[in-house]
């Protein structure tokens, strides 16, 4: 018996996803076939199934029962699936040939797509797909549904916390579908849930690099994920490796406020951490509208006064700040009036710094230097200080690293800044991130 396999072809929507499900498939009358071309007729040839005469005696019950059911659906009526089902059994016993097995199986998966029979769908798919018979651009269909209907097994698992269940089905269609993102994430996020922190960087950062081995970057959201792992595990070295990735990758305004955030929360208290934070987030046009009043006390509190002005015009000409509100032009006041004797006292605070016994006048003229913006002197002022001693050697590290990356010394600003250790090494690990994105 030849039956073609164009006639086997229907479609049956199940959750948004096409299944190729089996109609009326009766026995060919070759007197009522019309008359075709050669070509069309060597065409529908290569797709017809051949089954031995014992295997047509054995399914064209499961076939015609098949098609009654699938002509009633078709209609609006109540499809006997049962009738179906109650055939199968017999005809999987006859069914020898690929071809008989192949149909078979069509049968199957239209029966469990009618009685939506989750299971039952993907036996039928595998069996399918396993299949020789099988048209390849069918083939390319269920293995579509098959990935949709195992995803949906997925979900079902995290949602009921069946982690392990979701796990496994999710490296499963990850290993088939190794560039898909959707997954990644979703494997990640499980594994996160079960606490298990590497696995679940794992899958990501394996996809970042491949990608970047290639010359490119992968999806924003692998690096999004790649940091926040493992700071929801507090495991803040490898949150701020991948906060950096993602600054090398992608430097936008909003990720470095991000990654800025993250080193403000870890500094407690510390006002001169906070001042050199506001500095890098200005840098790096990262200030929000939100900061330039608490960056512009900052400032102010730390006895800069033609920094605060600076940081006080840039909020109002973005439209952050407004000139006429009392904390603004109160700042604004106080900043006037002290720059001119600040800037007139520049020199002779430097020919002091020279001659103390210590760092601390050196490191503070450094600072009134940084911001006006006179970066040769505040790094002279700054390896004074660090010289003399006395001073904080990370804070002034930091803070020459940082004059000297804006003065365009790039070897020497490196050097000063992965001299600094402790809580600082954070903010310094943030400057070189911002050196590396740089022109060379």
């Amino acid at each position: 018996m030849k039956v073609s396999k164009v006639a086997l072809a229907a479609a049956t929507i199940l959750g948004g996803s096409t299944f190729v499900a089996v109609p009326v498939l009766a026995q060919q009358n070759q007197q009522a076939q019309p008359a075709q071309g050669q070509q069309q007729q060597q065409q529908q040839q290569q797709q017809r199934l051949n089954l031995s005469r014992a295997e047509q005696t054995a399914l064209n019950p499961l076939v015609q029962a098949n098609a009654a059911a699938t002509t009633a659906r078709d209609q609006g009526q109540t499809p006997d699936w049962a009738a179906v089902q109650a055939l199968l059994p017999a005809a999987e016993a006859a069914a020898r040939s690929n071809d008989g097995k192949y149909l078979v199986a069509r049968v199957q998966l239209d029966v469990a797509v009618g009685t939506n029979d989750t299971a039952a769908q993907e036996r039928a798919i595998t069996a399918l797909l396993g299949n020789p018979s099988t048209p390849q651009e069918l083939a390319g269909t269920l293995r579509g549904v098959q990935n949709n209907l195992q995803n949906r097994r997925a979900e079902q698992a995290f949602r009921a916390n069946d982690f392990a269940t979701a796990e496994r089905i999710y490296a499963q269609l990850l290993q088939a579908n190794p560039n898909d993102a959707r997954l990644v994430n979703n494997l990640a996020l499980v594994r996160g849930r079960m606490g298990n922190t590497a696995g679940a960087l794992e899958p990501v950062l394996a996809q970042i690099r491949t990608a970047e081995a290639a010359g490119q970057r992968a999806p924003e959201d692998l690096y999004q994920r790649a940091w926040r792992v493992p700071y929801a595990a507090n495991q803040r070295p490898q949150a701020l490796e991948a906060l950096r990735r993602l600054l090398a990758a992608y430097p936008t305004s909003a990720n470095w406020q991000v990654a800025l955030d993250v080193i403000r929360e870890g500094s407690g208290n510390d006002a001169g951490m906070l001042l050199d934070t506001y500095r890098l987030a200005r840098v790096t046009n990262a200030v929000r509208a939100s900061d330039y009043l608490p960056f512009a006390v900052t400032l102010d509190q730390a006895g800069l006064p033609g920094e605060t002005k600076a940081v006080i015009d840039a909020g109002v000409a973005a439209g952050a700040l407004q000139a006429n509100d009392s904390s603004v032009s109160r700042l604004l006041s106080v900043a006037n009036r002290r720059i001119a004797e600040d800037r007139a006292g520049l020199a002779s605070q430097m020919t002091q710094a020279r001659g103390a016994g210590n760092g601390q006048p050196a490191r503070i003229a450094g600072d009134a230097l940084f911001g006006y913006e006179r970066y040769a002197e505040a790094a002279e002022m700054y390896r004074l200080a660090l010289s003399r001693g006395g001073e904080d050697a990370n804070l002034v590290n930091t803070r020459l690293g940082a004059t000297l990356a804006l003065a365009g010394q790039r070897a020497e600003a490196e050097a000063a800044l992965r001299a600094v250790t402790g809580p600082r090494a954070e903010l310094a690990s943030l400057w070189l991130a911002w050196l590396a994105s740089r022109p060379a």
